[in-house]
């Protein structure tokens, strides 16, 4: 006269994240109704389907571009609905590689991860996730996080979506190639007057933002910055508007080059955004960035006498060595 049953409902559940449902149940025989409960306030017969939703940004520019250096971190806030109050969730977090679909590595090939545990006051909220990596490795690349919502080990609710602009992070990658605008190559002629233009090429970009490229040049075999003929830093520096996340724009170094013959000098290139840098590309040994200064000099002599000292006569032999 008195017991329990086991009722198990089974269904595709994934649609309904951040609903709440009650379990209504009736009881029959013989086709005639004998008992019911159906009360949509009842705790014991709800049960909450948690939903979670998350936004990242780079620290440092507080967009979602980040420069690929050293240390980089990164703030998911992950919004959660349809928790219970006071218990204990763990938010679980991942990089992934957007165009391998794979798990993201940092510059020592470790999967780059987070948690933070956290208790509910309200059912409704935020909290964030951080991320700190090594980010060297990762120019060019885009990540997009991944975050699981788990009670007691097990999981409540997932944001997965590789094209969720949200959850996405762009890491720009710079290239330059240098050369000489009168010459249309990488040697130039120390004079008075010289300009190169260093065409660098972007990827990476979230298009409608505007961007500063800025350069410097150095000299190769110091590391140091290259002087112009009054002694200061050779520089220059381009805005512009990316139209899309993949072009090029050209930086033209205009200087008095007169005291540069036998300098060799690399274009190092750096990206802004809002004043913060996203891309370097600073190469001492790249060719592409490379650009020469011929420098020559002459000793002419009289190959009998071996000086600059020559008589006159009808026929006089005078050999110029130039290096």
């Amino acid at each position: 006269a008195k017991g329990t049953v086991e009722v198990i409902f089974r269904f595709p559940g994934r649609k309904l994240a951040g609903k709440t449902v009650v379990a209504f149940e009736t009881l029959t025989k013989d086709n005639k109704e004998y008992a019911a409960h159906h009360d949509i306030t009842d705790e014991g017969q709800t049960v909450y389907i948690p939903k979670i939703g998350t936004s990242v940004q780079d620290d440092d520019t507080k967009s979602h571009l980040s420069h690929a250096d050293e240390e980089v971190t990164l703030a998911d806030t992950v919004k959660y609905e349809n928790l219970v109050p006071g218990k204990e969730y763990v938010l679980r977090g991942a990089l992934m590689d957007q165009r391998s679909k794979k798990p993201a590595v940092d510059a020592q090939v470790n999967e780059i991860t987070a948690q933070t545990a956290f208790t509910p006051a309200e059912k409704n909220g935020s909290v964030q996730v951080t991320f700190r990596f090594d980010a060297r490795e990762l120019e060019g690349k885009t990540l997009v996080v991944f975050e699981e919502l788990l009670y007691n080990g097990k999981p409540a609710a997932e944001h997965k979506d590789m094209k969720d602009e949200g959850q996405t992070v762009y890491f720009p990658k710079i290239a330059t190639s240098a050369s000489d605008r009168e010459t249309g190559k990488k040697i130039s002629y120390a004079d008075q007057k010289v300009t190169i233009e260093d065409a660098v090429q972007y990827e990476n970009l979230i298009p409608g933002k505007k961007y500063t490229v800025q350069g410097v040049l150095k000299d190769q075999s110091t590391g140091e910055s290259l002087l112009n003929a009054e002694g200061k830093e050779i520089t220059a520096q381009k805005e512009f508007t990316a139209e899309s996340a993949k072009g090029e724009v050209t930086v033209g170094f205009e200087f008095d080059g007169s005291l540069l013959a036998g300098k060799t000098t690399v274009a190092f290139e750096e990206l802004f955004m809002d004043g913060k840098k996203i891309a370097v590309h600073g190469d001492i040994r790249d060719e592409a960035q490379t650009v020469r200064f011929p420098e020559m000099q002459t000793q002419a002599v009289n190959p009998e006498t071996g000086m600059n000292l020559v008589m006159a006569a009808d026929e006089i032999t005078v050999v110029d060595r130039v290096t």
